[in-house]
């Protein structure tokens, strides 16, 4: 049987949402995916018990709380209740040595939830501004598991005015844009791992890649705890 990896989304009145790629990238690489709704704190430790890997995605900020400053006047919607839920996620995932993906926002709030922190507002850090629909370099650390895929460069579609500031535990960056931004992340665990750009969004080898990657060690969860 396929593995099943649940994804966080994004919450507004009256409805959850995601944008399908993510969905379809789990797919195709292998895998069934399951959106994850906010249960309540009691219920996150169930809902793990039925999945096998968590997939962390895009959004709203991380409201800066969570790693202890006051928001940036830059700083734009946040949504606490994904904040605490995504946090509570990642401590019963680590719990059980489960498989973590982060992309864009969910690279952050897996940095903050290791105890890292953010820069709340790239351009006035980096004097840039990655848009969306707009490409730029990547430059890969050589030796690291994105350079196998990668090569030393690759072109991302990263969309996001924050970024990883002071790392969290346990985590090594493997790859940065020309302005010094964190833009890939492995980490000490080798099942966990996020980059800032969206490869959902993507048709290429390197995309399709991370998710193959991701899902094989959700298929060997699954082995293992079957």
């Amino acid at each position: 049987m396929k593995p099943v990896v649940g994804l966080s989304c994004s919450f507004e009145e009256n409805r959850y949402f995601l944008k399908h790629q993510y969905a379809d990238a789990v797919f195709a690489a292998g895998a069934i995916p399951v959106i994850l709704p906010y249960v309540p704190e009691e219920e996150i430790a169930p809902t793990l018990d039925r999945l096998d890997g968590l997939l962390l995605t895009g959004g709203d900020d991380v409201s800066p709380a969570c790693y202890g400053e006051e928001p940036h006047p830059r700083t734009e919607a946040t949504t606490p209740r994904r904040d605490r839920f995504e946090l509570l996620a990642l401590e019963e995932a680590f719990g059980r040595s489960m498989p973590v993906f982060g992309i864009c926002r969910g690279l952050q709030i897996l940095n903050v939830y290791l105890g890292g922190s953010l820069f709340q507002d790239i351009p006035e850090t980096f004097g840039a501004h990655h848009e969306d629909g707009v490409f730029h370099p990547v430059l890969v650390e050589k030796g690291s598991d994105l350079y196998g895929l990668s090569g030393p460069q690759y072109h991302s579609n990263s969309f996001h005015h924050q970024a990883l500031n002071r790392l969290g535990r346990g985590i090594t960056p493997i790859a940065y844009s020309h302005e010094g931004i964190v833009e890939a992340i492995s980490h000490e665990r080798e099942n966990v791992f996020g980059v800032q750009w969206h490869p959902e969004r993507s048709d290429d080898t390197v995309s399709h890649g991370l998710f193959r990657r991701f899902v094989t060690f959700a298929e060997a969860y699954r082995r293992g705890n079957g």
